[in-house]
């Protein structure tokens, strides 16, 4: 797992796209249960790769699927992170939504990452506010 993390931007496009899908998949079963591990790795991937991935690259296909990483932080996991990493899984999502330069691929992930976070009852009165909802 140390070896994705810290690597991940180093990793050429292709493998960087079949890692970020092994991380959606490993984040989905951790997220299920609310361990400290699951915080820990969760917290990694918002300070290190995945907020570098989603702020360096232009590759539509990859900030997509970084973001399908993000819809699966889960509402435990997501309530048990620190502030500044709630804010950061916040403000991604949310800056690209608004973002009428992006790609509609990046814009549609951003958006359902944000559906999913509106389903946790700690964020879905934020959200809203913030949506106009």
């Amino acid at each position: 797992m140390d070896l994705y993390l810290n690597h991940l931007s180093t990793f050429p496009s292709h493998t960087q796209l079949h890692v970020l899908k092994f991380l959606e998949e490993f984040s989905r079963s951790l997220s299920a249960t609310l361990e400290a591990k699951a915080v820990v790795v969760w917290q990694r991937l918002l300070e290190g790769p995945l907020a570098a991935l989603l702020r360096d690259s232009c590759a539509h296909t990859l900030c997509a699927q970084a973001f399908g990483v993000l819809s699966t932080v889960g509402a435990k996991v997501f309530q048990a992170l620190p502030s500044h990493c709630q804010v950061l899984a916040l403000s991604l999502p949310l800056s690209f939504s608004r973002d009428s330069s992006v790609h509609r691929s990046v814009r549609a992930s951003a958006v359902r990452v944000l559906g999913v976070f509106v389903s946790f009852s700690c964020l879905a009165e934020v959200l809203c506010a913030q949506l106009h909802v």
